[in-house]
């Protein structure tokens, strides 16, 4: 798990799955330019988003998690869930798993991952 910036990343290690969660429009513009080469030409449109990426000559599956910056952090933890499903329902559909322990055990451990990270930065910016 590397954490820079305003950027998360957390390895699946069962299959080889880097998620990538980034806080703001401008850490996920930058992360994908950055990433993949890919100059994204407005930053998220709506209050999330999930990219998936895979490339076809190594056979690379990542996914990539942007939120905007939402004052009301029950709304920003409820998008991260929902931005949170929408990965692990990629995950399981590209690896075939069909499970709902598996699937419940997976939320958890993102959610839990991204939250200690989210919540630091937030402590660390309202104490400024």
């Amino acid at each position: 798990m590397t954490n820079v910036n305003n950027v998360l990343e957390i390895d699946l290690q069962t299959t080889a799955t880097r998620v990538a969660f980034c806080y703001g429009s401008k850490a996920y513009r930058k992360y994908m330019e950055e990433q993949f080469g890919l100059e994204l030409e407005s930053e998220i449109t709506a209050s999330g988003c999930t990219q998936v990426v895979t490339n076809n000559n190594t056979g690379a599956f990542r996914l990539v998690i942007g939120v905007k910056k939402i004052k009301d952090i029950y709304e920003l933890k409820g998008l991260v869930v929902h931005e949170l499903n929408h990965v692990v329902t990629e995950w399981f559909n590209h690896f075939g798993f069909n499970c709902d322990e598996l699937r419940s055990y997976t939320l958890q451990y993102l959610y839990q991952e991204i939250m200690v990270s989210l919540d630091k930065k937030l402590e660390k910016k309202a104490s400024k």
